[in-house]
């Protein structure tokens, strides 16, 4: 098989296609014809994943340090005797 050929639809599979096509074409004419806006064809995907920040080492080391001492601080040594101590407010880094 060739690396660019690409997968053949059956006729009725294709029949079917124009027939859509069609019926969409007559279907937004109806809407055009009674003032009515027509949505575009493909909408917009907007992408639902957060950007990566790229970060130097540098600044990785940093926020490593920030993170460990958030963890850290609730815990201290006080006489001999490990002291937790939970904080009310969320604190995110």
């Amino acid at each position: 098989m060739k690396e660019d050929a690409q997968p053949v639809l059956s006729e009725s599979a294709d029949a079917e296609c124009t027939w859509l096509k069609a019926e969409n074409a007559r279907l937004r004419q109806l809407l055009a014809k009674h003032n009515i806006q027509v949505p575009p064809a493909h909408p917009a995907i907007q992408p639902s994943v957060k950007a990566v920040e790229v970060l130097s080492p540098d600044e990785r080391k940093e926020r490593a340090r920030k993170r460990i001492a958030l963890f850290r601080r609730p815990f201290s040594l006080e006489g001999g005797c490990l002291r937790v101590t939970i904080p009310l407010t969320d604190t995110v880094i």
